[in-house]
């Protein structure tokens, strides 16, 4: 499965690299089906890599080279200042961090301690089946839910399959 994985990605690295030839000649930003190669780049890598931090700033590098005539240096320095350190810049970026990162310590505390393992025993009496396993994680997120990220962070290592077999 490793060999597979490794093909696959020094064939998507190999048509990436190659790109610029198709590009020869443009002088306007319109890429047409070309433009969807950045998300679908970062997706495939993401489930074949399991790295997704690594497969976004793949797929926001690849379109920053893009917009800046297929040069991969301008493209990395745009990835890097107008794309991360201009978004981590903007206030509600930074708040939306900062507290995904207060629920993230939050999460990491109770799960050390033990709580993520209790509702998971807890929660485990009654699951029987993978189809209400679903519902109760259903049910767990509509009664966590005060935030989108939140419910995430805490629905998701709560109802985790090695918690709820415990």
């Amino acid at each position: 499965m490793f060999r597979l994985k490794t093909i696959v990605l020094v064939l998507l690295l190999i048509l990436v690299l190659s790109l610029p030839v198709f590009a020869e000649g443009e002088s306007t930003a319109n890429f047409g089906w070309l433009s969807i190669l950045p998300p679908l780049l970062a997706i495939l890598l993401a489930f074949i890599t399991k790295q997704v931090l690594v497969s976004l700033f793949l797929g926001i590098f690849i379109g920053a080279t893009m917009l800046n005539g297929w040069n991969p240096f301008y493209g990395f320095l745009r990835t890097m200042d107008n794309y991360l350190v201009g978004s981590l810049a903007d206030s509600w970026n930074a708040a939306i961090i900062i507290f995904l990162l207060a629920i993230g310590g939050m999460v990491g505390v109770v799960n050390k301690m033990g709580g993520t393992i209790a509702v998971a025993k807890a929660l485990g009496r009654k699951i029987k089946s993978p189809r209400s396993a679903q519902l109760y994680t259903y049910l767990l997120g509509v009664f966590v839910f005060f935030d989108d990220y939140a419910n995430t962070l805490i629905v998701g290592p709560t109802m985790r399959p090695q918690n709820i077999y415990c």
